[in-house]
């Protein structure tokens, strides 16, 4: 299956973004098939200053890199004849313009966790306080992909498990208190999914069968316009 049912969601829901050319969805964990729609890409960027994830480096205000930029803009524009160019065009000007759209690195009150997770989530909520700001974005509905790993628990499940779930906890409850900060935390669903419960049984043998194939299906949701506090399954 080339696409994923979140990106399938972000064609269904692209109109409602007023024709914005900023990407509904955005991974901060690199590729993934759940972005992938048929009729969008996701944008991928990584952690860091959100002014610096995308910047179009070479062209620093000289009379010979404003002749040599004017070049480039101007050889985007033609060959459209050949697809695969166009194709090339097409990405590299969407580049640009996203680049634009990312100039400033919003800075929130929030302090996230120093944890991969944390750091991931944290550009999430710096990607949607831009989007309240900037007229650039400008979009009624966003898609974002995260990622933690770790959970292939066939041994120390206890030990490991105990660990991923502190860096899970406090870089969701710190990505809820940011969007209570930015006033729109009944307008943001967080929700976990995995591939763990494929499956059953515990898979594994010999006193390292680890419960996660089997009993990986559990999932939290949260959100200010979330009922919560109940069990479903």
């Amino acid at each position: 299956v080339a696409t994923g049912w979140g990106g399938r969601s972000a064609d269904m829901v692209v109109n409602c973004n007023n024709g914005s050319g900023f990407p509904t969805v955005t991974t901060i964990s690199g590729a993934s098939s759940f972005c992938v729609g048929a009729g969008q890409l996701p944008l991928a960027i990584d952690t860091g200053a959100l002014d610096q994830v995308l910047v179009l480096n070479g062209f620093y205000g000289s009379p010979d890199d404003v002749a040599r930029k004017n070049s480039m803009d101007y050889a985007r524009q033609i060959d459209y004849a050949a697809t695969l160019i166009a194709a090339a065009n097409d990405t590299t000007q969407q580049a640009v313009n996203i680049g634009a759209a990312l100039s400033v690195d919003p800075a929130l009150a929030t302090v996230f966790p120093a944890s991969y997770l944390g750091d991931q989530l944290q550009q999430v909520a710096k990607v949607m306080k831009l989007n309240l700001t900037s007229p650039l974005l400008s979009l009624n509905r966003q898609i974002f992909y995260v990622e933690q790993g770790g959970y292939d628990t066939h041994q120390d499940q206890l030990t490991d498990q105990a660990n991923q779930f502190v860096e899970l906890s406090q870089a969701m409850n710190a990505f809820y208190a940011a969007t209570q900060e930015l006033g729109i935390s009944d307008r943001v669903v967080t929700f976990t999914l995995s591939d763990f419960g494929r499956t059953l049984e515990p898979s594994g043998d010999n006193g390292s069968v680890g419960s996660d194939h089997g009993w990986g299906s559990h999932h939290f949701v949260m959100g200010g316009a979330v009922a919560g506090g109940n069990f479903y399954g």
